[in-house]
């Protein structure tokens, strides 16, 4: 890949799960131009790589200015210490789970960061993403509250109601201030693809932290499951990227016609074979010989490109606003991404029609009226389609808000 901008291939380059000889004499040429500092470390900070970068700057530190080296190490330590702490808040999580036996399988976080990376402290993350059975949440909502969690969202009783019909997570926070969100689906519902949560806990494995036992997703589901979710994104991090590269370079027997068949039972190969072309682009690894299974997709190539010109190469702002909506470019971005025409048809109807917590908190109306919500729904992004706004926002992480 052609990177214009030196910062940006400084980045990519100093993201990666490991440098090869090729690539540090590149670091060294790079290092030997003028580089806008400042530039870097924001976008460092911006794409969550700083732990990496400060790892793989390691074996360079006598060609980095004092105080941007000074800058690395202390974020990367300030995150390492977060992550412990948020290790305890999740073996305490965890044990809340089993004592009242409720299935629970933490993803992303401190699981994917050993499973991709062997070490907890190189992946930055800022909440515990646990996944569960949605009939299960009551009760395990119920016992953390007792355990001093807070809930978040803060709706009233009928429209919490209202969105835990169409909502994927709930949001509690911790006695000490980790973000935790139970999920019963990876990606809110208008994205139209379920995983089968069960069939996940089937195919677990264990993974022992501080001696005591986690279960994790296997690393062909968390492999669909990392696609799925930068799919969602747009890939706008290149952390998102690097967890791609680096679990597939951790797990070389990987059962690829497995996630084939996975991929194309949920209607996600395209998803899955953008995530491994840019993880070949961005990264260098190449796709395993096994892989080629799963087909070539022209439009998946498109979006790669897309990517890199769009959501990666030397910008700084992210394709979604900060409140989290999104923009016209996501969501053809989104329709592009699913490969089945009744996905793609699925998708556009629930965005259009699916009320919102915005929706629902511009008016109260008593359950019997509820299908009025629609016709309000309409109007409103008719209303924002004349402004020349975006079409959509969703939720606070993940759940769908307009």
């Amino acid at each position: 890949m052609r990177i214009s901008n030196p910062e940006f291939e400084f980045l990519v380059l100093l993201s990666r799960p490991g440098i090869t000889e090729l690539e540090s004499a590149r670091v060294r040429d790079l290092l030997g131009r003028p580089l806008d500092w400042q530039l870097f470390l924001v976008l460092a900070q911006r794409h969550r790589v700083l732990p990496l970068v400060s790892r793989n700057l390691y074996g360079f530190a006598e060609r980095i200015p004092p105080d941007v080296a000074a800058a690395i190490r202390s974020a990367a330590l300030e995150i390492a210490n977060s992550n412990l702490h948020a290790v305890r808040t999740l073996l305490e999580l965890v044990a809340t789970a089993q004592s009242v036996d409720i299935r629970a399988i933490p993803y992303k976080g401190p699981t994917l960061a050993l499973e991709a990376y062997g070490d907890i402290a190189l992946r930055s993350f800022v909440d515990i993403d646990v996944l569960i059975a949605k009939k299960d949440l009551s009760r395990l909502r119920r016992e953390l509250v007792r355990k001093e969690y807070s809930e978040t969202l803060g709706y009233s009783r009928s429209l919490e109601q209202r969105y835990l019909r169409t909502g994927a997570e709930f949001p509690l926070r911790s006695p000490g201030g980790v973000l935790v969100e139970l999920q019963w689906q990876v990606v809110p519902r208008y994205f139209a693809l379920e995983f089968n949560f069960d069939n996940l806990w089937q195919r677990r494995r264990p993974l022992k932290i501080a001696g005591q036992s986690v279960s994790q997703l296997s690393p062909e589901d968390l492999l669909v499951v990392l696609c799925v979710h930068g799919g969602k994104h747009k890939w706008e991090r290149l952390a998102w990227i690097s967890d791609v590269a680096a679990l597939i370079s951790n797990n070389v027997q990987l059962d690829w016609g497995y996630i084939r068949s996975a991929s194309r039972n949920l209607g996600a190969s395209r998803a899955v074979l953008l995530g491994l072309e840019l993880s070949g682009r961005l990264f260098g690894v190449p796709m395993p010989r096994e892989a080629r299974a799963l087909g070539r997709d022209r439009t998946a190539l498109a979006l790669a490109q897309q990517v890199e010109a769009q959501s990666l190469a030397s910008t700084i702002a992210p394709d979604s606003a900060p409140d989290g909506r999104l923009s016209f470019h996501q969501v053809a971005f989104l329709w592009r991404l699913r490969e089945r025409l009744r996905d793609r048809m699925t998708f556009a109807i629930r965005l259009l029609f699916t009320p919102s917590i915005s929706d629902w908190r511009l008016v109260d109306l008593p359950s019997p009226f509820s299908s009025l919500y629609y016709p309000i729904r309409i109007g409103r992004l008719f209303w924002r389609a004349l402004h020349r706004s975006s079409p959509d926002e969703t939720g606070a992480r993940g759940s769908y808000r307009r």
